[in-house]
């Protein structure tokens, strides 16, 4: 059975992720609306008191200017109620409609379109489609961005622009509205207008997808990391991890070559015998702390951690330059590190024995969907235990197998040829090396 490291996240899940993340995004996006509108109000409002002779000498009438105010408030409400609506969605974990998201769009960009109109009738002019009040479109449309929507945010910009561009058709068909300037009175100076509002409603959606691209990709990445670390509990380091999935690499039961090595305490048993379990415990942080960092500096990974030592693999799930050299390396790191901390007394006195043996194994998960457990079984398994088994008749730390040996520089390797010695469970001997 294959699994797949860095499968896509379940739709359901991923869906459900994505409608909240739309729902605070929408909160947010009437949030900022709702403020900025409050500050134009007040804004508007200061202005009008300071110069307001000035302003009823604009308008023909003082109630387009009312008009023009009520405007405001009408968006302030709008955005409250919105707000207020979408949070009780959110309890009730309810998406939002899209139907409701284009009619919402429609209405907060119409209310621009309607502002134009009224400052046109008070104006009795075509300039009223030049002043401040038609830079309201481009607020909708960059707050479109945060509702995640390529197409929602393309509409909004199609809408501005068409009913942007309808109104001056209309205005300049109006004979009194017209000024005699003649850019001001020429259709193609708004038709320019109005693909820039279009053209910036394309924008906003594609930022929309690259935000939304950027949300999923990095919420499969955590997926992939979780998924990882899952299978291999703690036993890989944060570089493997980060390899595996750059190279969306698959966990298949497979057979391959691998290095395989056996580290054991000497001594372990009589050490614990008058020991509490939380000063085994201590001791057992203390030593293979440091051990399982050298196993990890060296691209491999910890497979099985015992009371008194453990297994690890080199070349599985991911290999290396030479998985034999790794694994040598890293024995050999771990004993220089532990004759420092003995000397240095940093730890109880500590004596090691370990084992390396190259061979083919099968590789992959065990288990059930609810826990898996990568595995390494062969042969190759059993001669590293043997081996390391061996270091107490040779008085030795470190022995390797011909297979590795064959395989390692031996330019700053000092090694010791011991000879073929059998194994048990093995019909023919093996030739044997001690790293002095």
């Amino acid at each position: 059975m294959i699994i797949v490291i860095g499968e896509k996240l379940n739709h359901k899940i991923l869906e459900k992720e994505i409608s909240e993340e739309i729902l605070k995004s929408e909160r947010f996006r009437l949030f900022v609306l709702m403020i900025v509108f409050v500050f134009l109000f007040l804004f508007a409002f200061t202005l009008s008191m300071l110069y307001k002779d000035y302003f009823i000498s604009l308008f023909t009438s003082s109630n387009y200017f009312l008009w023009a105010v009520s405007l405001f408030l009408i968006i302030i409400i709008h955005s409250f109620l919105a707000r207020y609506r979408i949070n009780k969605w959110k309890t009730t974990e309810y998406q939002i409609a899209e139907k409701w998201r284009y009619l919402n769009s429609f209405i907060e960009v119409s209310i621009p379109s309607a502002a134009i109109l009224i400052f046109a009738e008070g104006f009795q002019s075509v300039s009223a489609l030049i002043t401040p009040v038609v830079f309201l479109y481009f607020i909708f449309i960059i707050l479109s961005a945060l509702e995640m929507n390529l197409y929602l945010s393309i509409f909004t910009g199609a809408v501005a622009a068409i009913e942007y561009f309808l109104i001056s058709l209309f205005l300049l068909n109006q004979p009194e509205h017209l000024t005699g300037i003649p850019f001001m009175d020429f259709y193609l100076s708004y038709l320019v207008k109005s693909i820039i509002f279009f053209a910036s409603g394309v924008l906003a959606g594609v930022v929309t997808v690259i935000i939304k691209n950027y949300m999923i990709s990095s919420y499969n990445r955590i997926n992939e990391r979780n998924h990882i670390e899952k299978v291999f509990g703690q036993q890989v380091s944060p570089d493997i991890v980060d390899e595996l999935i750059r190279s969306k690499h698959k966990i298949i039961s497979r057979h391959r070559f691998v290095c395989i090595m056996f580290l054991d305490i000497r001594g372990f048993t009589p050490f614990s015998e008058n020991k509490s379990p939380e000063e085994i415990v201590e001791y057992q942080n203390k030593v293979f702390s440091f051990m399982i960092e050298r196993v990890n500096e060296h691209h491999g990974i910890i497979n099985q951690i015992m009371g008194d030592g453990f297994m690890s693999t080199f070349g599985a799930p991911i290999s290396h330059t030479n998985d034999c050299q790794n694994a040598v390396n890293a024995a050999i790191d771990i004993i220089n590190d532990l004759k420092i901390k003995n000397e240095k007394k940093l730890i109880p006195e500590t004596q090691l024995g370990i084992g390396i043996h190259f061979g083919e194994a099968v590789t992959g998960n065990v288990g059930t969907s609810i826990r898996k457990q990568y595995s390494i079984t062969g042969n190759v398994v059993i001669l590293a235990s043997r081996l390391e088994q061996l270091n107490k008749r040779y008085n030795s730390e470190i022995l390797i197998s011909k297979e590795v040996m064959e395989r390692i520089d031996l330019e700053n390797i000092k090694s010791k040829q011991l000879g073929l010695v059998e194994i048990k469970g093995r019909s023919e001997p093996i030739e044997i090396f001690q790293l002095v």
